[in-house]
């Protein structure tokens, strides 16, 4: 993951947004998938819990502003290749979990620290009224510098789906400069 000692924190800056983000939140999470996948916060769309997506629920999730809803149509029959106008979510994942390269171990580190601090928070909560002034102390500046590593890298990642999206959008098929627009601040 990010390391100092591995220059992704200059990294982090240089995406940094100069001001906050406004954007869009999803509202379904997407179905846990099997523990084959190794990813199990990978899909987690919200479906009428009989394991199956809907068109309208997977266009309500995938809808990006750049696929057209035909071409989601595409992708959703491409995945439901029985055509019963649901997708299985474990196929769903199968499909997805297929083009993963890099973002598997992403997403895998990100499983094992969504984890270690929960596992952390847990224990925060068991000892924290009990430890001694100084001890409460040091738990709120973990607490606070814990949230603010995750708030940085959510602000580069959100940096990163702003200019992907943006060049996605583009006509033009120009080169553009990769991620300009998160370096300069300028969104």
């Amino acid at each position: 993951c990010f390391s100092a000692s591995s220059g992704s924190q200059s990294l982090a800056r240089e995406w940094a947004p100069q001001f906050p983000i406004q954007t869009p939140h999803r509202t379904q999470p997407l179905p846990s998938p099997s523990p084959a996948h190794g990813l199990s916060g990978f899909c987690s769309v919200r479906q009428n819990y009989d394991g199956k997506l809907s068109f309208e629920e997977f266009k309500n999730y995938f809808s990006d502003g750049i696929l057209s809803s035909e071409e989601l149509w595409e992708l959703f029959s491409g995945i439901d290749r029985r055509h019963s106008d649901n997708v299985d979510t474990e196929k769903l994942c199968d499909y997805f979990s297929a083009y993963l390269g890099e973002y598997r171990n992403v997403l895998s580190a990100l499983e094992t620290l969504n984890a270690a601090v929960l596992a952390a928070m847990d224990k925060t909560k068991l000892r924290y009224e009990t430890s001694s002034k100084m001890e409460q102390f040091l738990t709120r500046f973990l607490l606070r510098e814990t949230m603010h590593q995750l708030q940085s890298l959510q602000a580069s990642l959100e940096c990163a789906v702003d200019t992907v999206e943006e060049q996605a959008g583009r006509e033009s098929s120009a080169p553009v400069p990769q991620f300009l627009s998160c370096v300069k601040g300028g969104r």
